[in-house]
């Protein structure tokens, strides 16, 4: 995209029951076995809100898929369940997130994960920026329901700030690995 990029919400499209989730991404469905593909992106300015997500994940016994996204100014994540996640469910792992962004802020809801919700363990996450905003409940996670723990590996150069029940975090059953930026 040459100006920004904006996924928002959810749609009723003619001919089709129900609504729509706006989104971009790769699954591989509950029978299949491979892992699920590759979203490269490079945008000046990425939103994601209300419900839309960017996704690459699986819904078998793949890995879940990876997101390479390049913002060249900023990334704006608001709104519950909106976010960019590399999931993997039932036997899956969770896949990858790059994250090269400026500007990140994340807030209402709105999530970054790299999950197993099943047997799996979670992914792996790096972002690199210069300041990251979680507000109103922005979340980051590395998270599995019955396995080790994905990693969450931050480097952000100027200030990370978490207000208001924002949380970054890697939870499993055995373990996880969280990486801070500090400055000497």
């Amino acid at each position: 995209a040459t100006q920004f990029t904006s996924l928002d919400g959810f749609t009723a499209f003619e001919g089709f029951s129900g609504v729509r989730r706006s989104s971009i991404g790769v699954i591989t469905d509950s029978d299949a076995t491979g892992n699920a593909g590759t979203v490269n992106m490079t945008t000046p300015n990425l939103n994601v809100s209300n419900g839309a997500r960017i996704t690459a994940q699986t819904l078998g016994d793949g890995t879940g898929g990876r997101l390479n996204l390049q913002v060249g100014n900023g990334i704006t994540l608001q709104g519950k369940d909106s976010g960019i996640f590399s999931n993997g469910t039932a036997r899956g792992d969770g896949g990858q997130i790059v994250i090269n962004a400026p500007n990140i802020t994340i807030g209402n809801g709105a999530r970054i994960g790299v999950d197993s919700t099943g047997s799996g363990k979670g992914g792996e996450l790096s972002l690199q920026s210069n300041s990251l905003i979680m507000e109103n409940q922005g979340q980051i996670t590395a998270e599995t329901a019955g396995n080790t723990g994905g990693n969450i590996n931050l480097k952000v150069s100027d200030i990370i700030v978490l207000r208001y029940n924002s949380t970054i975090s890697s939870n499993a059953v055995s373990y996880t690995h969280l990486t801070l930026p500090t400055k000497a």
